[in-house]
Parts: structure tokens; C-alpha cells; sequence
């Protein structure tokens, strides 16, 4: 098959052919440098949010025909020893082995109407609870995630206590369109300035760990991140006429396709203008976190979710208050992800029922997915060899 690699400010863009899905990462990075002049020590590579590892292969990460694979460009100086270790903790799904076929999204039925996770618990340590619902910040892609506090310890000698280190990495280049100077004051610039920026707050609780639970994402199970990559759930979605040019909000945008939904990340607002009573044009320099950069002169297309930024210190959540889930970039555009509804594109082609994950064999042609049962003839289990063919030696069938 083939797939493709694009640099994470759009700017360049290969075709890898003649790839296998069974190809390990450390291949792929070997690829990727003869055709972008990238050593494989400076290559971050990003899939569907997700940071490939080496020890993987392609088929772990469910790559599949002509996808798109990120790539990050960071420096090339010596790293401290203990750099990777940090930089993989922080990372929503680094800690466990990457899932092949994901679970559905938690619906609104996965979780019981009353339990201790509807309660606030003070762990006695760090500015927040335990079960409250925080956004923790992906230090890869930049963009914040719905999370909850699982847990809250102190740092160990082998924890980052805080300091981790951010990377720099290849930035958009674009140049910035006419900024629409607004005359109005910027009233909400100084309640939308990141959390992260309080540096009171944060030096004070540097030596404590969060152990959090990504709201959309279980399959990450819990993941230990420090205060600088959390704040308080965002909650208030702002209002056109609440927006001024030089604010920091938290926007979706997708860097991939900017024309899609894709993640969250916070954003200066650069342009306001309204074009007619429906149409409006917004326009934002994206901030990545750290020392990674921006993304300048951004269009976004969803103005009408457009959220404040909380500081440390606002009103907690818990799921007592409700969910408070935003709009994510879905799983699958055709059936939105939507775990109750049957898709013949992301779960079984013939039947189209996303039960039984575990039962579904991937076509390494056609790269659909089909229950052993559904098969004609139908198989009772599922096959011990890694490569198999159906009774007419057509397909080629790989163990999901």
C-alpha cells in the first residue's frame, strides 16, 4: 500500500509507496528521511493524535491506505538522558500499548448516575481534586483534551517535577493576513490568558503528579501529567460580540484539514470580521504550548464554539455538574463515531455492528474490518495464523 507524510504546518508533502502495514516505525522513519532530509532522532511522527513509537508497527497503529502521518521536525542538539522519559509520560496515549481497534467513546450510558466519581475529594496536595474534571494538554499536538483527576501524589526523584522539556519543532510560516484592529477594549484578555501562564500557581504545585483519565479516550487508561499541562475544565462559550481582537481562547481547528473539526487549542485572535448577518470570518495565530511554536493566520470555521480559557482557582467540576464534553474531530466521518450507530466503514463491512471488537479480522486490501461470523463461510474462531485467506484465496485477512 502507500501512505503519506506531511509536515505539521502543511508546507510539504510525500508519497510513501510500496509500504507494508507489517513495516516498524523505525522502517518508516528510515523512509521519511530519504525523502525529507530528516534524521530519524529529529522526527516526531503523529497519527490520528497519536505519537508512533518505535518498538510498533504500522498495523498497531491501524495505518491504512494513502492516511496521512505528521511529521514534527525538532532540534538536533544533545537531549538530557531523561528528556524521552518525560515527553512520553506526557502524551495521552504513551503509556499503554496502542490500540488497533479502539474502543467506542464513552456514551452517555457508560457511566452510572451516581458514584464516587460524581464526588470532589481533597487529596491534601496541588491546586486540584481528585474527580475533577481538568483539560490536560497533549505536549505532542498541542491541543487540550477532556479530562478527569483520577489520583494526586507527590513527585518521586524520577518524576519531571514539573519541568518538562518542550521541544521545538517546525512552525507554519505563513504570513499573516490584514488585522481587523478592533476599537473595543479588550475586556476578556486578561480572563483568557492560558493557565499554564500563572506562574504562582504553578511553581507552587510543580512537585506534585495528577493521574488523569482521558474522558474520550479510556483505552489510554490513566496517564501522570504535571500542573502545566492542566486547568480547569472550560465551561463558558463565548458570544461573537464577547470577542476582541488580542484575546486567548480556546478554539477547534484541524491541522491536517483545516476544513474539518479537528482538535482543541488555544488561539490569539488575530481578525473579527462580520461579512453578513450569518457569515463571519475569524482568524487566529494557533499556540502550540511552549517553546513549539505557532501556527499564524489560521481560519476557523466553528465561531460559534468558540471557549474561555479557566484559570487555577475557577469553580471545580465534577460529573455532578454534567460532562461538559466539547466537539471533537469523530473516529469515523461517516457515522460520527456514534458507538449505538452500525457503520459498514469503521466496523464490520458486511453487518456493520461494532460489537465484538475483538472478533473482527482486517482486510490487508481492502483495509475493512469483518466478524469472523459475518465471513462466508463463517468461521467459529478466530485464525491462529497471521496471514489467512478466505475459501477463495481472494482476500487477505490479518489479525485485528
Amino acid at each position: 500500500m502507500w501512505i503519506q507524510v506531511r509536515t505539521i504546518d502543511g508546507s510539504q508533502t510525500r508519497t510513501i509507496e510500496d509500504v507494508s502495514r507489517k513495516a516498524t516505525i523505525e522502517e518508516l522513519r528510515e523512509r521519511v528521511w530519504a525523502l525529507f532530509d530528516v534524521r530519524p532522532e529529529c522526527q516526531r511522527l503523529f497519527y490520528r493524535g497519536k505519537q508512533l513509537e518505535n518498538g510498533y508497527t504500522l498495523f498497531d497503529y491501524d495505518v491504512g491506505l494513502n492516511d496521512i502521518i505528521q511529521l514534527l521536525v525538532r532540534p538536533d542538539p544533545d537531549l538530557p538522558s531523561t528528556s524521552k522519559q518525560i515527553d512520553v509520560q506526557a502524551k495521552p496515549c504513551s503509556n499503554s500499548p496502542p490500540k488497533v481497534k479502539k474502543t467506542p467513546r464513552v456514551g452517555p450510558s457508560s457511566q452510572p448516575s451516581t458514584s464516587t466519581c460524581d464526588f470532589l475529594i481533597d487529596p491534601g496536595i496541588g491546586l486540584y481534586k481528585v474527580n475533577e474534571l481538568v483539560d490536560a494538554r497533549d505536549v505532542g499536538l498541542g491541543a487540550w483534551f477532556e479530562a478527569r483527576i483520577r489520583s494526586v501524589t507527590r513527585a518521586s526523584d524520577g518524576h519531571s517535577r514539573g519541568k518538562t522539556p518542550l521541544k521545538n519543532g517546525s512552525s507554519c510560516k505563513r504570513t499573516n493576513g490584514n488585522v481587523n484592529h478592533n476599537s473595543k477594549e479588550n475586556t476578556n484578555k486578561l480572563d483568557s490568558v492560558p493557565s499554564t501562564s500563572n506562574s504562582d500557581s504553578v511553581a507552587a504545585d510543580e512537585d506534585v503528579i495528577y493521574h488523569i483519565e482521558y474522558d474520550e479516550y479510556p483505552e489510554s487508561g490513566t496517564v501522570e501529567i504535571n500542573v502545566k499541562d492542566l486547568r480547569p475544565r472550560a465551561r463558558t462559550n463565548l458570544k461573537w460580540n464577547e470577542l476582541n481582537v488580542g484575546d486567548v481562547v480556546m478554539v477547534n481547528y484541524s491541522v491536517e484539514n483545516p476544513g474539518n473539526r479537528g482538535f482543541w487549542f488555544d488561539a490569539e485572535i488575530t481578525t473579527l470580521k462580520t461579512i453578513s448577518r450569518t457569515k463571519k470570518e475569524l482568524r487566529v495565530n494557533i499556540i502550540l504550548g511552549g517553546s513549539e511554536g505557532k501556527l499564524n493566520d489560521c481560519q476557523i470555521r466553528f465561531v460559534n464554539e468558540i471557549f474561555k480559557i479557566e484559570k487555577p482557582g475557577a469553580h471545580p467540576l465534577s460529573l455532578a455538574d454534567g460532562k461538559f464534553l466539547r466537539k471533537n474531530d469523530p473516529e469515523c466521518d461517516i457515522c460520527g463515531g456514534d458507538p449505538n450507530k452500525k457503520c459498514h466503514s469503521c466496523s464490520c463491512h458486511i453487518c456493520g455492528g461494532k460489537q465484538e471488537p475483538n472478533m473482527q479480522l482486517l482486510c490487508d486490501e481492502c483495509n475493512m474490518a469483518y466478524h469472523i461470523y459475518c465471513l462466508n463461510p463463517p468461521l467459529d474462531k478466530v485464525p491462529e495464523e497471521e496471514y489467512w485467506y478466505d475459501y477463495q484465496g481472494f482476500l487477505l485477512l490479518l489479525l485485528c
